[in-house]
């Protein structure tokens, strides 16, 4: 691999974090190596916090691992999961711990938020409809229990800003990652002032937004004293994860659907103006920031997050168990029963989540799973339901179906949970790019280093051979079981 094709991409993830040496093959990108490390979140008293000193120390050593094998790369891109963000004071020094997305001190705040501005007109403002996780809920309940740190605070740095600061990068606010805040215009081209303002959140500390590809400076001071790379160049990748996985699908259009399918399913479209109509505000849908200024309009919900937690349930009685075996287990049960994954139930930290599973079925009065293969296969099915309802959603909107619909992301190693997402929507799909967050980390840096055509990526080897044809199974009426979900409040 010549070094003047390697690059290093880091991508975070709220379970897993993983990093690539990637290079360019013709038109297209490879990964020559991925290098995975656990995301383990503290509980310190009453706080919630991602451990940022471990993921920086894993970065570090990857990179470090990274350079000795083949040298100095010519660059370095971040990609993170969306919302999360670190306070700097005067000096650059990080001002306090980074909470955790489902820190406790957001319970409830939603709720008063939509008190002082309806939801319908945080829509209007931002394109975006919240959860209690985004940083702007994050944000009011500091107003709320009046932190000084909304004072104190010199920069708000989301995270994939905040580490490449932490190697060497300047301080900007990369446009992708600011659109998973709530806090932009739905143009994606600034902050909305007005929605700040009226919460009462100082917008001092905001950053200047950036594009996607931005030099932000090279590894220097302990970073590149560890690494020694200190010739290494730190591109603003596309900072959000989901936004790189789309990014990563060579000729993706405004006519394809895409289905992320991670820690949470991200799935949605391309569109070149945010989508403000009724139709998109009631079905749920929200807008970001996606590469080389479109706009992706998606929805998304959990996915293999919840396969994880029944994982790490059920390894703790049954070491020999592993992820793989997740996949056989749901392929056992030809129809599992569907729950609704988006309960906030489903969403909070910590608990049984089988317990969890139990209870919110039995609510629904259908037959509560008695074995592994019975859950698994009940959440797979529940994933492919969701996936269903909310593309049959955007093609009534669209008024035209789905030219090609593509499955991206880890969990497309879940054979059985493909097929299933390919059986309810009744349609082939594509399935492919386990590491897609991590090319598409990689294609915007070598985009941003002239290294890549735009319009030739993935012309050599590209979608024909990345992914895979996955026809529609047959076992399951997924009409009639959307229907009676919906009667039931499964399915919103």
């Amino acid at each position: 691999m010549g070094t003047e094709n390697y690059s290093i991409a880091i991508d975070l993830g709220a379970s897993t974090s993983k990093m690539a040496a990637a290079c360019i093959t013709g038109n297209s990108v490879e990964l020559v190596e991925v290098y995975t490390f656990p995301n383990k979140p503290l509980n310190l008293g009453p706080g919630f916090y991602w451990d940022i000193f471990d993921l920086y120390r894993n970065i570090l050593g990857g990179l470090a691992r990274f350079g000795a094998k083949y040298g100095e790369p010519q660059s370095v891109g971040i990609d993170t999961w969306g919302a999360t963000y670190g306070f700097l004071d005067a000096h650059g020094r990080l001002a306090e711990p980074v909470f955790h997305y489902r820190d406790k001190r957001t319970s409830g705040v939603l709720e008063k938020m939509y008190g002082i501005v309806p939801q319908r007109k945080i829509f209007d403002l931002t394109g975006c409809q919240c959860a209690s996780s985004y940083t702007l809920v994050q944000l009011y309940a500091s107003v709320i229990q009046q932190d000084p740190i909304l004072s104190n605070a010199k920069h708000l740095v989301l995270l994939p800003d905040l580490l490449a600061y932490f190697l060497g990068g300047g301080l900007s606010a990369e446009r992708t990652i600011a659109g998973t805040t709530a806090m932009l215009e739905p143009s994606q081209r600034d902050w909305s002032r007005e929605l700040l303002d009226a919460l009462g959140i100082p917008p001092g500390f905001l950053l200047p937004l950036s594009d996607t590809g931005m030099i932000k400076g090279r590894l220097q001071g302990p970073a590149a004293k560890e690494t020694g790379l200190g010739g290494a160049l730190i591109v603003s990748a596309i900072g959000h994860d989901s936004a790189a996985a789309v990014a990563a699908i060579p000729g993706f259009n405004e006519d394809d659907l895409y289905v992320s399918i991670g820690t949470n399913v991200s799935m949605g479209i391309y569109r070149d103006t945010p989508a403000l109509e009724e139709e998109f505000y009631t079905g749920g849908f929200k807008n970001t920031g996606g590469e080389n200024g479109k706009i992706i309009i998606y929805r998304d919900f959990p996915g293999a997050w919840i396969l994880n937690n029944l994982y790490a349930e059920w390894v703790q009685e049954d070491t020999a168990l592993s992820y793989d075996d997740l996949d056989f287990l749901a392929g056992r049960v030809e129809q599992g029963t569907v729950f609704d994954i988006e309960d906030s139930a489903i969403q909070e930290a910590g608990g049984s989540i089988s317990g969890t599973i139990t209870e919110l079925i039995k609510k629904t009065g259908e037959s509560v799973p008695r074995s592994r293969d019975a859950f698994v296969s009940g959440v797979m099915d529940s994933i492919a339901l969701r996936v269903l309802y909310y593309a049959s959603k955007l093609a009534a909107v669209r008024k035209k179906d789905f030219n090609r619909v593509w499955l991206i992301s880890g969990a497309v190693r879940y054979k059985t949970l493909v097929s299933r997402i390919a059986g309810a929507l009744g349609r082939p799909v594509y399935a492919g790019l386990p590491y897609a967050s991590l090319t598409g980390n990689a294609v915007s840096q070598f985009y941003a280093l002239g290294k890549l055509d735009r319009d030739r990526y993935g012309e050599q080897t590209g979608s024909a051979s990345r992914f895979t044809e996955i026809l529609p199974g047959t076992s399951r009426d997924w009409r009639a079981c959307m229907e009676r979900a919906i009667e039931k409040n499964i399915l919103p």
